[in-house]
């Protein structure tokens, strides 16, 4: 009996050799295509993401912003006083270099309320009457030096009836005496000087941070969205525009618009190049200042 044959001969391994080196790079072709693409996928993701959130912090800060507000600007940072609290007046005896505000709750949006807690150097914002019967109040401005709890407002009429008629105020000591008193029930606004810009950090790349001023000097900046484009690729950049929606610089006319653009970068692999391709995605925040009588903000 003859024994069936086994194994290929030289011939099939020559012809099957080639076909499965074909299928195996088309296999690596087809993955690496794939890997490419959800590079890709995640890159515009990523790209979105930051410049929606970025949009939203700089809405989120800049729209409650009236002219006055806004210290300086550049092309690639704008610094301004952002809101730190809100305050009402509940003791009208006090000296022009103190105001003593209504406690902090939480719950009640007529007691003082803190986003972060005050400190010295904070701006404080108080409006006075202004003489007639349709004049507009008009505001005076100083600097806080400090804060503290104490009990001066436990017989002011804001707070009779109160759960709490002997909770603990707040009291506001400022480093200048106010031009005129306060009235009681005057509103108290207290902002913190920050500043957005478009800063490099130590991977290199460029990010949209924010930083605050401590009293005597800035915090460490914080990154807030990126990576985004360079300053030379208009990664950020600031205009501030008239009612007309004509760009005026810090030394003319007060701003009634602000313009800002973002650019980050999406970087698109390619498996036959030794360079990626670059493409951007961008987003535009426009918006309009808060009116307010700036021109009138005595500083102490």
């Amino acid at each position: 009996m003859t024994t069936p044959r086994r194994g290929s001969t030289l011939l099939e391994l020559l012809v099957a050799l080639p076909i499965f080196a074909i299928i195996g790079a088309m296999g690596t072709f087809v993955l690496l295509e794939t890997h490419r693409l959800a590079r890709n996928s995640d890159s515009a993701i990523t790209g979105t993401r930051e410049l929606r959130h970025a949009t939203a912090v700089l809405a989120g800060d800049l729209r409650p912003l009236a002219a006055i507000d806004i210290r300086a600007w550049s092309d690639t940072a704008i610094e301004f006083d952002a809101t730190v609290g809100i305050g009402i007046v509940c003791d009208a005896r006090a000296p022009r270099n103190e105001l003593h505000l209504l406690p902090t709750s939480n719950a009640d949006a007529g007691r003082s309320n803190w986003n972060v807690t005050p400190q010295s150097g904070d701006a404080v914002i108080a409006w006075r009457s202004a003489t007639g019967i349709s004049a507009e109040p008009i505001a005076m401005r100083s600097t806080l030096n400090s804060i503290k709890a104490t009990r001066n407002c436990s017989a002011s009429p804001q707070l009779l009836g109160s759960a709490t008629p002997l909770a603990l105020t707040q009291r506001l000591t400022l480093r200048d005496t106010l031009p005129q008193s306060v009235m009681l029930g005057t509103p108290v606004r207290v902002a913190r000087r920050t500043r957005l810009a478009l800063y490099q950090a130590s991977d290199g790349a460029w990010y949209l941070g924010r930083t605050s001023w401590s009293g005597t000097g800035w915090d460490v900046i914080q990154p807030v969205a990126g990576p985004l484009q360079s300053p030379r690729n208009h990664g950020l950049h600031i205009e501030m525009r008239d009612s007309m929606g004509t760009t005026v610089s810090p030394a003319t006319s007060p701003a009634a618009q602000l313009h800002i653009e973002l650019r980050a970068p999406r970087r698109t692999p390619n498996v036959t190049r030794a360079r990626a391709a670059v493409l951007v995605d961008s987003a535009i925040v426009d918006i309009t200042m808060r009116a307010d009588r700036s021109g009138e903000i005595p500083q102490c």
